[in-house]
């Protein structure tokens, strides 16, 4: 039985990893024989890849990982993730109940109106 939803939430984040990855393609188009970057599109998958790399941790493991450094070091994500289009650096914050992912946003300044979160 374990087994089975095991099987089934890692199917699940694949689901999720793939449809973030076309996203990323579908906000990404040509224009004038340039390519234009829909950099807040880029952000929100910034942070919805860490909000997943963040829920398959907290299933396996059963707790919030310390820092970025535990997410990285046990696969889930890469250093290069947790950096938006900005420079800036990703935040994120867990509990058993609440996961939250913060992009500084182009202002590159956190908690202002311009940030880019996984709130829903």
């Amino acid at each position: 039985m374990i087994g089975r939803f095991c099987a089934i939430a890692c199917g699940l984040a694949l689901t999720w990893i793939c449809a973030a990855v076309g996203l990323s393609i579908l906000t990404t188009h040509s224009c004038a024989g340039g390519k234009v970057h829909n950099v807040h599109g880029r952000a929100r998958n910034t942070v919805r890849g860490i909000d997943q790399a963040l829920t398959m941790y907290l299933m396996d493991r059963k707790r919030c990982p310390a820092t970025r450094d535990d997410l990285v070091a046990d696969g889930y994500a890469d250093a290069r993730d947790f950096v938006d289009p900005w420079g800036t650096s990703v935040a994120f914050w867990c509990s058993e109940d609440l996961q939250t992912v913060r992009s500084a946003g182009p202002d590159q300044i956190f908690d202002t109106i311009d940030d880019v979160t996984n709130a829903r």
